[in-house]
């Protein structure tokens, strides 16, 4: 046992540093994004925080109705071990990168979706092609945001999300066998 890993598995050294390589890019994409944002140009950077918005809010969104999805579920067991709401919330907090992962394709999709309707139905996709822009200039700053939530993705995806399903049953199991 003292030769495998916190997971179960036996130690790998490629694992080890693909995790650290992961990790650096997390680490890393905030300085991307930021300076990406420095750089671009005056519509780009609108085109960002239009896409950011709803991006954002539609994110808290239905990381909230997951929760409170499964917090209907498991609320009796929560109340049956007399667990306080401190450790409930540390809980649902600690299950942020599983959620991340499993619904960030549809956030992607429904804030585009909102983003582009909206500038459509106040002609400003209109406006900004008549500048002169292309239309590939024009999505280009969803498009980085994409790559850079989908590198991400893919990093929380490696190493926290799996780690966060783990734990949420290691709980539920320990929960319902105090019983």
């Amino acid at each position: 046992y003292a030769r495998l890993t916190v997971m179960g598995e036996p130690p790998s050294v490629s694992a080890y540093v693909v995790k650290l390589v992961m990790i650096a890019i997390v680490c890393i994409s905030p300085a991307v994004a930021l300076s990406y944002y420095i750089r671009c140009k005056l519509l780009d950077r609108y085109v960002l925080r239009a896409f950011l918005q709803p991006l954002l809010f539609c994110f808290v969104a239905i990381c909230f109705l997951w929760m409170m999805w499964d917090m209907l579920d498991s609320l009796r067991d929560f109340q049956e071990a007399k667990t306080p709401v401190g450790r409930i919330i540390a809980f649902y907090l600690s299950l942020v990168p599983y959620i991340f992962v499993e619904t960030i394709w549809a956030v992607l999709l429904l804030s585009t979706l909102f983003t582009f309707t909206r500038m459509s139905r106040s002609n400003e996709l209109i406006s900004m092609l008549g500048t002169g822009r292309s239309l590939g200039q024009i999505i280009r700053p969803v498009f980085f945001v994409g790559l850079l939530v989908s590198i991400v993705s893919m990093a929380a995806n490696y190493y926290w999300a799996p780690r966060a399903e783990g734990n949420r049953q290691a709980i539920m199991l320990a929960l319902s066998e105090s019983d």
